[in-house]
């Protein structure tokens, strides 16, 4: 026995050494698996702290999902109610059946059974408002797609627009161009035209000028004639004085034609020298003066003389020739511009022997004079041929009408037909340039006009869109005042109840003690099963309910407030409650506004989920003043909540009512069998 105990002894240890070396290997797999589990848990985390990464950005896209959710919400919220409104019906009704028969209180089960069944079609149509949603949103989503497209189209179309505008405005800076280089090409050609007109006038009297000249130089040609005639075949004679006067006479008449034409042929080469090189003109200029120098001398050697026999004929012939000269060298001179034509003065009379002296002296020097005059007359027709050259230069290159022949009168009268050609060609090109500008003009206001369609266009398609998008963000800011009003209205509700909680013990005993019925018995009911409890609560909340409706139907009636505040229903039957009645009421008071809100949830029972293009219309009037004032009212129940004061208040109203009705005592008594029915 020993040896087998040792034997088990043995084995138990082996058995317990492998047990210990199991538990060893068990507790470091156990090791392992916690660490693991830590980096697992680590992983976890990370991947948590990624998750809620992804979650903030998915809970920012989804943002406009919950609005909407929020709004789907509201309605199940108003469902919600309008179930507990039913409820509440039913506990009412199930209290009545309890009165009459407990029997009933299965069927009320039943009853209850089909409104969770209810709740659960409420369920299934909050499904079927979330599939909405999402439709709603996959909507939205489109419509932001083709908003930002238009968006596109609309920035594409503008920069058409300014590339357009831009080319419309390269167009008219082109044809303001075009019209500047019109008008300088008229302003040049009214210059040159004046200028033209300006030459003609000037070569025309340069004409008549000529002729003038021609027709003094053929005068003196004439006198000269005659007086040489006279000099040869005149008989002088020395007896008789008169015949001698007479004969100096004449003789001093002559010589005076002969000076004043040497006068006249001096101012002319002034003329002359005006418009030709002076270097040349004072040349003739001189040898003038010395023809006019040479008939003085004559004139005065002849004065003192008693016959003119001696009045030598080779100085007239010299005087005649010179004379003859200086006319063919103005005949071959270039047009001259008007000088002055003044008349020399008369010289002194003198005798026929002194002209006759001067004339013989003179006339030797007339004759040198004669070749260098001749020269000169060549230098002068050179000259005069260069500037007709550059005037024919100067007139090439201001018009570009042709050429002239510089040919004096010839070219004059033929410039005027040169012009015509030319005046025709401008004014087809002025028509064509005129066609141009208005075809350019017509084409911009074309082209303005389209713009102006396209902008129109532009704008009616953004007004609809953003018509669209308004429409779309009221009945969000609808959705979210109507589900503030909703939470306002709960807070409220739920204060109201947990005034009736608290206050509760002290209107019970207060019923006891007008139905003279102890308060002993309220204190045994805390023993009772919570289900009783509860439903004794509810019984006695809807009593309350019914009472106070009752009192505020009461003092509405009796204070004529029933008009202000029956006005103040809208038409899903919400009354608002006004200032006034806020600030001088008690805040259980307001029990009327809750079985108000009772009865629009009673009324509106009925309803779908879904609402009315009338009623999604009125609702933003509905929320906005609703909400508001509810709100507000709600607020200021709550921060003026005194639990005190509410207590006094409640107590003073249920002893005003006792004292206003007749029948306290059987209310009391009704409420004691509803007691007992319940008890039992």
């Amino acid at each position: 026995m020993g040896h087998c105990l040792c034997e088990r002894f043995q084995d138990v240890k082996l058995a317990l050494e492998e047990q210990q070396n199991q538990v060893a290997q068990l507790s470091e797999a156990v090791e392992q698996e916690r660490r693991t589990c830590a980096q697992l848990r680590q992983q976890l985390d990370g991947d948590h702290t990624q998750h809620q990464a992804q979650l903030s950005r998915e809970q920012s896209h989804v943002s406009e999902l919950r609005v909407q959710l929020e709004s789907a919400q509201a309605q199940s919220r108003e469902l919600e109610s309008a179930l507990k409104w039913e409820r509440e019906r039913h506990a009412h009704l199930i209290q009545q059946q309890q009165q009459q028969q407990s029997a009933a209180q299965g069927a009320a089960e039943d009853r209850c059974r089909q409104e969770e069944e209810g709740a659960y079609s409420v369920d299934t149509h909050l499904q079927t408002l979330q599939s909405q949603l999402d439709e709603k949103h996959s909507r939205v989503v489109q419509l932001v797609g083709e908003v930002e497209k238009q968006k596109l189209e609309v920035v594409q179309a503008r920069l058409e627009w300014e590339e357009e505008r831009q080319a419309g405005q390269h167009s008219q800076e082109a044809l303001r161009k075009a019209q500047e280089q019109l008008r300088n090409l008229q302003s040049r050609v009214q210059e040159l035209q004046r200028q033209l007109d300006r030459e003609k006038q000037q070569s025309f009297q340069l004409r008549q000028e000529r002729e003038q000249l021609q027709d003094h130089v053929s005068q003196l040609q004439g006198s000269t004639e005659a007086l040489q005639h006279s000099t040869k075949t005149g008989q002088w004679k020395v007896e008789g004085e008169p015949s001698k006067r007479t004969r100096d006479w004449v003789l001093q008449q002559k010589i005076t034609e002969v000076d004043s034409s040497t006068t006249s042929l001096r101012e002319l080469t002034g003329a002359i020298t005006a418009t030709t090189d002076p270097k040349l003109m004072e040349t003739v200029i001189n040898q003038l003066q010395l023809i006019c120098n040479k008939i003085k001398s004559m004139t005065s050697s002849t004065a003192g003389r008693v016959s003119v026999e001696e009045v030598d004929s080779a100085s007239l012939a010299w005087l005649q020739n010179s004379v003859q000269s200086v006319v063919s060298l103005l005949q071959q001179a270039p047009e001259l511009s008007p000088a002055p034509q003044n008349t020399a003065p008369p010289a002194q009379g003198s005798s026929s022997n002194s002209l006759t002296e001067r004339l013989l002296r003179q006339n030797a020097e007339l004759t040198g004079f004669v070749s260098s005059i001749t020269e000169e007359k060549n230098d002068l027709r050179n000259s005069l041929i260069k500037l007709e050259e550059e005037l024919r230069h100067h007139r090439q290159r201001g018009l570009g009408l042709g050429k002239y022949s510089g040919r004096k009168a010839a070219d004059n009268q033929d410039s005027g037909v040169l012009l015509v050609p030319d005046h025709e060609a401008w004014n087809r090109e002025k028509s064509r340039l005129e066609k141009c500008l208005r075809q350019a003009e017509m084409e911009v206001s074309r082209l303005r006009a389209e713009l102006r369609a396209d902008s129109l266009r532009d704008i009616v398609s953004t007004d609809t869109d953003n018509a669209a998008l308004k429409r779309m963000y009221g009945k969000y800011l609808r959705s979210e005042s109507f589900r503030k009003a909703l939470i306002y209205q709960k807070k409220y509700l739920l204060l109201l109840l947990g005034g009736f909680q608290d206050c509760e013990e002290a209107t019970l005993s207060l019923i006891a003690r007008m139905g003279g019925r102890s308060s002993h018995n309220l204190e045994t009911n805390i023993q009772r099963p919570r289900g009783f409890t509860r439903f004794r609560s509810a019984v006695r909340v809807s009593i309350a309910l019914s009472r106070m409706r009752y009192l505020v139907k009461r003092w509405q009636r009796s204070t004529g407030a029933g008009s202000s505040s029956s006005s103040a229903v809208n038409r899903n039957g919400l009354s608002q409650i006004t200032g006034n009645e806020g600030r001088t009421e008690s805040p259980y008071l307001h029990a009327g506004s809750v079985d108000v809100y009772a009865e629009r949830r009673g009324t509106s029972r009925g309803r779908t989920g879904r609402e009315s293009p009338r009623s999604s219309l009125s609702a933003q009037n509905r929320f906005n003043t609703a909400a508001a004032e509810t709100g507000s009212i709600a607020c200021s129940h709550l921060q003026n909540y005194d639990p005190d004061r509410a207590l006094t208040d409640y107590i003073s109203r249920l002893e005003a009512l006792q004292r206003r009705l007749g029948s306290v005592q059987s209310m009391a008594s009704l409420v004691i069998v509803a007691e007992r029915q319940a008890g039992t």
